[in-house]
């Protein structure tokens, strides 16, 4: 009989060993660690991250990524939490407060506050690379500065697909948006 329990429980831990390994290679936990994405996503934000979301393809418009800083070191770069406005070739233009893909204003109802300062001039996102804003775009660090520019696609560590954390209104799947 203890035997029996033993094969079981030594096989629940296996099963659950796997079970894990499995999940951990196509997710990532994480946290958010800023306010340069409120209203949506605000500091503390317990997320999931879909690491094989761009295994075959790069983010398109609107989707929120997270990836790796640049850095000197390339493995000591943090961790930033984005929202996709341009795709490689894109053209960007920031002016008066909106900004314009391909001379398109885009929908900034995901923008905090409804203005984006700075100023860009017909910027081409660079091949296989995206361009990125926060939606607090007056406290967000992104691609308009030049510690971010442009993301290249092997510093992106996957697409934000779920909160799990704080349970309530914002619990759930991430849509994307723009």
């Amino acid at each position: 009989m203890k035997k029996d329990h033993l094969k079981m429980v030594v096989l629940t831990l296996i099963c659950t060993a796997i079970g894990l390994g499995v999940f951990l290679y196509f997710f990532q936990p994480m946290q958010v660690r800023n306010s340069s994405m409120e209203p949506h996503f605000f500091d503390g934000d317990l997320i999931l991250v879909s690491r094989q979301a761009y295994r075959k393809s790069m983010p398109g418009m609107g989707e929120v990524i997270i990836f790796r800083e640049k850095s000197q070191e390339k493995k000591k770069g943090r961790y930033l939490i984005k929202r996709v406005v341009g795709e490689e070739k894109d053209f960007v233009t920031i002016k008066d407060g909106d900004v314009y893909v391909n001379g398109r204003k885009i929908d900034d109802t995901v923008s905090k506050d409804g203005f984006t300062l700075g100023r860009m001039n017909n910027h081409q996102v660079d091949k296989n690379c995206v361009f990125v804003l926060g939606d607090n775009r007056q406290g967000s660090v992104d691609s308009r500065h030049k510690e971010i520019g442009d993301v290249e696609a092997d510093s992106i560590v996957g697409r934000v697909v779920f909160r799990f954390f704080p349970l309530g209104k914002r619990f759930g799947y991430i849509k994307k948006e723009i």
